[in-house]
């Protein structure tokens, strides 16, 4: 996992600042980085200009930002000759940071770094939370009142001119903003964008002009800013212009919009499990033969990992199935638990891709069952628990004329527990772990036979 990539962006443009030409445009596609303003973890888009102090950087941004939106907002599904017609509907709403700084410096609010933090996080939720609840949380962080009003004073105006009645015409933070909105204009751009003094960004980076994109739903796509001062925070000795956006990609366009038409699932079909690293290599041919199958699969890298962190692992992976590729079950055999249900099966390399388990019958569904309650109880298990269930279980085989003999001569066969076949109970509590492989070993093996016919 990454951390917010604008950081590493910034870092990789100071440590190579003497061979890079600028101004820079870049774009970047950051895979599991750390959303610090959300606290999440996704894909992110972004695209940047390194170099350019004027506003010129932020106005053809912004409007690249909007080309951008224009594609991944376009309904792909109409024909081509509609789609003009059919405009999306998005605006990207800008401010300045230098308003809200100006206030902060003023009340003595900006010094203390945390409180400035926690301001900036605060207010980066008005567009979510009404505006009293924004006001109770400055309240909480004990900021005096004069200073909370002309918080809110800042955040509450309707226009660019009503801010600047508030700061000042001649406000260098005011013409920056009108400078931007006249380029804007002269590119062709000016129905999508608006002034938004709301617009605040939740990270203390960001030093100048800010802005945020949302759809027709009013629900935010992305962001971006003038972040100078970053360079500051990553070894250099003076700041390196800079501004860039970003797009929340797995949120928004697989969450949100659906505009991956596949289906997106995490899971994965196969996880294969090389019992010993002498299998490595079949356990490679194996995962290669499923891959070209199309199937999902992954197989576990770090050598000799124990079989409890493997299916740990393949629970983590959310894996339909976990194949183990060990030389126990033959040359060519491999056995293949299913985690849906917990069966295994022990199949051919060409029924990897072509088997689909039966139905489970009464017994397996018993028998699967009985794991399930020894492993939910198993720090509250006693032997006087553990024999009323098993007695349940071989009454009901008896009754049903099933393998009532065939398990407990199983569970006798096992030195490790201490089954008294004469009194069909065990004499003492066995440990949980030997108890429940012997179950669920006796589960495959009845499967199995079961799938042959025998």
């Amino acid at each position: 996992m990454s951390k917010d990539p604008t950081h590493s962006l910034m870092k990789w443009i100071v440590e190579n600042s003497n061979v890079l030409a600028k101004p820079l445009k870049l774009y970047t596609v950051s895979q599991d980085y750390w959303n610090s303003e959300n606290h999440s973890i996704g894909a992110q888009c972004t695209m940047d200009v390194i170099g350019v102090k004027s506003v010129t950087a932020e106005a053809d941004l912004i409007c690249a930002y909007c080309d951008f939106l224009k594609v991944i907002l376009s309904d792909h599904d109409e024909e081509p000759s509609k789609r003009n017609h059919k405009r999306p509907k998005f605006s990207i709403r800008i401010n300045n940071r230098a308003f809200l700084q100006l206030v902060l410096d003023h009340h003595n609010f900006a010094g203390d770094r945390e409180t400035f933090n926690k301001i900036l996080s605060i207010l980066n939720q008005l567009n979510t939370l009404p505006l009293e609840d924004v006001k109770g949380k400055l309240l909480a962080l004990r900021l005096n009142d004069s200073g909370i009003i002309s918080i809110l004073q800042i955040l509450s105006v309707n226009s660019l001119e009503e801010m600047a009645e508030v700061i000042g015409q001649e406000h260098s933070s005011i013409e920056q903003v009108k400078q931007l909105f006249k380029l804007i204009e002269s590119y062709g751009y000016s129905e999508y964008v608006q002034f938004d003094p709301k617009i605040t960004r939740g990270l203390e980076y960001y030093s100048g002009i800010v802005f945020e994109a949302f759809d027709a739903q009013n629900q935010m796509i992305g962001g971006g800013g003038r972040y100078d001062v970053m360079s500051l925070h990553t070894g250099a000795t003076q700041q390196t212009p800079a501004v860039g956006f970003g797009v929340d990609l797995e949120n928004f366009m697989l969450k949100q919009k659906n505009l991956l038409k596949r289906k997106y699932s995490p899971g994965i079909d196969d996880l294969i499990v090389p019992y010993r690293e002498e299998n490595r290599d079949e356990a490679n041919e194996i995962i290669a033969l499923l891959r070209k199958s199309n199937r999902k699969a992954d197989i576990v890298l770090k050598e000799n990992q124990a079989l409890g962190k493997s299916f740990s692992y393949a629970s983590r992976r959310n894996a339909a199935r976990v194949i183990l590729v060990s030389s126990k079950e033959g040359s060519g055999m491999y056995r293949v638990k299913y985690k849906k249900d917990g069966r295994e099966f022990v199949l051919s390399k060409e029924e990897l891709l072509t088997f689909s388990p039966p139905e489970q019958d009464e017994m397996e569904k018993r028998l699967i069952a009985l794991q399930e309650v020894i492993v939910e109880q198993k720090n509250d298990l006693t032997l006087e628990k553990l024999n009323t269930l098993f007695d349940e279980m071989l009454a009901h085989l008896k009754k049903k004329g099933m393998e009532f003999q065939s398990f407990s001569t199983f569970l006798a066969r096992e030195s490790n527990l201490p089954w008294n076949s004469d009194m069909q109970e065990f004499e003492s509590l066995p440990d949980h772990r030997s108890l429940t492989t012997c179950v669920r070993s006796f589960t495959a093996d009845y499967s199995q036979r079961k799938l042959n016919g025998a």
